[in-house]
């Protein structure tokens, strides 16, 4: 009667342990997955903040040459393209349409945890 009883025990000890593993492998999945989240909207943002700052380049560009070129790379900083182990890559196109300049900015980048694209795209116009 005894060895029952000591042998029902392992089983209470085996089921235990055996969701205590699930959830510590459900844990660090989870913690995983948000760290990836974290590192891509990171990336998101950096891509928005480096599209802005080029579209207000084109602009005063626009303002001071009365005109845009064609195709453009990053008009800032350089040091912009590189920001937290991201490493970006920007590409802008610009043509003149009815008195506007409609200008799209493409920036691709590449991080530990994957890599990237957007488009923006604005319409620029000369102050008078």
């Amino acid at each position: 009667m005894a060895d029952d009883r000591q042998a029902g025990f392992f089983l209470w000890e085996t089921v235990v342990l055996s969701f205590l593993l699930m959830a510590m492998a459900v844990t660090a999945g989870m913690y995983v997955k948000a760290a990836e989240v974290k590192t891509a909207t990171a990336a998101q943002g950096g891509a928005d903040f480096i599209a802005r700052a080029e579209f207000a380049y084109a602009e005063a560009w626009l303002e001071r040459n009365d005109s845009l070129p064609e195709s453009m790379t990053y008009l800032g900083d350089g040091d912009d393209l590189r920001q937290n182990g991201i490493r970006y890559e920007v590409a802008a196109q610009t043509w003149a349409e009815g008195g506007l300049w409609q200008m799209t900015v493409e920036i691709s980048w590449e991080a530990e945890h994957g890599q990237g694209r957007r488009g923006y795209k604005r319409y620029l116009a000369r102050h008078s």
